[in-house]
Parts: C-alpha cells; sequence; structure tokens
C-alpha cells in the first residue's frame, strides 16, 4: 500500500463525545490502542506522513487535553491523545463523499 498523507484533522466535541476526524489522501491502514497512567489514546498511521504536524490544545468542553503527533520510524506517523481519563473508542474509515474525500473517524466516549 503506498503511503497516505493526512491532510487535515477536525474535532467536534458533544455532550456525549467528542469526534475527530482525520482528512486522508487515500484509505490508511493503522493501529489504534490505549494507555493508562496517564490515560491515552495512540493511533500509529502505518506508512504514512502528516501534512504538517497535529497539535491541539483545547478548552475544557473536550474529553482531551492534547492531541499531539510525530513521526514514528522510518515510515510510521503517530497521533496521541492526551485523554482528561479513560476513554472508550469507536473507530472507522469512510470512502470520500461529495464533500469530504477518505477519513478516519474516531468517537471518544467517557
Amino acid at each position: 500500500m503506498n503511503a497516505a498523507l493526512i491532510k487535515d484533522v477536525r474535532v467536534w466535541p458533544s455532550p456525549e463525545k467528542t469526534r475527530v476526524v482525520f482528512d486522508l489522501d487515500k484509505t490508511v491502514e493503522y493501529k489504534l490502542f490505549s494507555l493508562s497512567k496517564p490515560d491515552r489514546v495512540v493511533i500509529d498511521f502505518i506508512g504514512s506522513q502528516s501534512v504538517r504536524p497535529i497539535r491541539i490544545q483545547r478548552d475544557k468542553n473536550l474529553l482531551f487535553s492534547h492531541l499531539r503527533s510525530g513521526k514514528r520510524g522510518q515510515s510510521d506517523f503517530r497521533v496521541v491523545i492526551d485523554a482528561r481519563q479513560k476513554l472508550r473508542t469507536d473507530e472507522f474509515l469512510l470512502k470520500p463523499g461529495q464533500s469530504y474525500g477518505h477519513r478516519l473517524v474516531l468517537d471518544l466516549y467517557p
């Protein structure tokens, strides 16, 4: 699989969850896992890169305090979400639609 490019990240808080959407130039292979002490959600984008470093520091309405990123190894890209509490996750890939290209959608629940 050719390397995917992460073009943008969008975040939407709501009362029941926070949604994080990664806009991609093509479908992507990824690994998602959680860590504790401190609580984090980690996404490794396999063989991928980002247009720019991803950094989000938001207000208290989000379930996380920071979203940060960096290169992992020779060809992977890692995103770390520093959670305010232990989170349950649900993720899925979307094919291009009318307004957007490929996407990885991550829903974070308390």
